[in-house]
């Protein structure tokens, strides 16, 4: 692991309010474009043939599932499943699926910033940061 490879996290790993302030500004970001490509890919999978679109399905599942969680957690609704959440978010910190996002928005005719992907994988990993910071003080109010 090099030294640029490590993380510091954008807030203090116990506050709350500027985890879920993360989240917020992620949804309001992301949510128009992320929307469109989940419909853009239902519409692949429908015209394509079944056993091709049984590949795109963990995909879909990986950015619903990070929608709905960022949500829940921009809310400070306790997420129902904070593994799923915590999958999602890493899928997208792999170069393969960040560029079948990149294509599903060229192909949704999105306008976009040349570097927005560079941009979005940085924002993956607070949100990472964020998950991990809400789903630790969650547990902690269960106990």
């Amino acid at each position: 692991m090099q030294e640029n490879d490590l993380q510091i996290s954008p807030f203090a790993l116990t506050d709350r309010d500027a985890a879920r302030q993360a989240c917020k500004d992620f949804i309001q970001e992301y949510h128009p474009i992320l929307s469109q490509v989940d419909n853009q890919l239902e519409k692949i999978m429908t015209q394509t043939e079944p056993l091709y679109a049984q590949a795109y399905k963990p995909w879909l599942k990986g950015l619903r599932d990070m929608c709905a969680g960022i949500f829940l957690m921009s809310k400070g609704i306790p997420l129902p499943d904070p593994a799923a959440l915590v999958d999602a978010l890493k899928m997208f910190c792999f170069d393969s699926t960040l560029k079948l996002l990149s294509d599903l928005c060229d192909s949704c005719k999105l306008a976009m910033k040349p570097e927005w992907i560079i941009q979005f994988r940085k924002d993956i990993d607070t949100m990472l940061f964020a998950a991990a910071t809400l789903n630790r003080n969650q547990h902690a109010l269960q106990l």
